[in-house]
């Protein structure tokens, strides 16, 4: 959806990485936590490997926000 949306607006997308952990998973209305990762600016260069090839392009940006580090 990113890189479709800044193909289409021209517009940066920043995606802010996000998780659940559960107190008991397996017990109903368990406690959660909600945690974020840092916030991560979708290079624009990406679009243009995005229109010549998705699959390509959308690998590289899962690749990308693997290796973002989480302080």
């Amino acid at each position: 959806m990113a890189l479709g949306t800044m193909e289409k607006y021209n517009v940066p997308v920043k995606l802010v990485p996000c998780g659940f952990n559960y107190y008991n998973p397996h017990k109903f209305r368990s406690k959660a936590i909600l945690e974020f990762g840092p916030a991560y600016e979708v290079p624009m260069e990406m679009v243009e490997l995005y229109r010549k090839d998705k699959k390509k392009a959308i690998s590289i940006l899962l690749s990308n926000l693997e290796k973002v580090q989480v302080d």
